[in-house]
């Protein structure tokens, strides 16, 4: 009978123990096998994220626009370097430069400079435009013929706004003018430096409107 009440007592200590230890908690479970508890934020719970920029610098490439304004239209080229060459037609010549007897006229203006990129959208130009006018006509009617070169240099400053689509607004300052004619007539040819006020140049600035390729 002594025997009998010592085996109950011992598997009830032992069934008490079982629940005891079956009821305790992953953490302190974890701290008994592994030998410390694992902290809150640990590498096993909480993976470090990458650091990425949100921003990436715009990479340099060529580009090719087309554009037209008040005075001119033409076409320029903007290399990674920043600098841009461009050329065009001034097709309001014909309206400024109109005598009795002309015969012929016709021209070409350029533009060369440097390219700031302020934003993905805004560009910032220095720059030298230049125009470069020829006529040939009859000023006297009795076959007095006479031809001139006229050259036309402008310095600028100029700015370009570009959307998504690629279509573009710009416009050009133009700071003054400098110009020299060629004349070609009975008496002979000669250079004559032409002084034109800031002002006149001024009428040169314009506001542009085309559209801009990546190359």
């Amino acid at each position: 009978m002594a025997y009998l009440n010592w085996f109950r007592g011992t598997l009830a200590t032992v069934l008490l123990t079982t629940a005891t230890h079956a009821q305790a908690s992953p953490t302190e479970q974890g701290g008994a096998t592994t030998g410390a508890p694992q902290p809150p934020g640990s590498q096993a719970t909480q993976q470090p994220l990458p650091l990425t920029s949100t921003t990436q610098a715009k990479s340099p490439r060529w580009q090719l626009a087309l554009h037209a304004g008040w005075w001119d239209a033409g076409a320029d080229v903007t290399i990674p370097a920043g600098l841009f060459v461009g050329i065009g037609v001034p097709w309001v010549t014909p309206f400024l430069f109109d005598y009795s007897g002309r015969q012929s006229q016709w021209g070409l203006d350029s533009r060369i400079g440097y390219a700031y990129s302020y934003s993905d959208k805004v560009t910032i130009y220095g720059e030298l435009l230049s125009a470069w006018v020829y006529d040939s006509g009859d000023p006297c009617g009795d076959g007095c013929i006479s031809r001139t070169h006229r050259l036309f240099f402008f310095p600028a400053l100029g700015i370009r706004h570009r959307w998504e689509s690629g279509f573009m607004v710009g416009a050009d300052l133009t700071l003054a003018v400098l110009s020299w004619h060629h004349e070609e007539d009975s008496s002979g040819s000669y250079w004559i430096r032409k002084n034109i006020s800031p002002a006149a140049g001024l009428a040169f600035s314009q506001v542009y409107v085309g559209y801009e390729w990546d190359l």
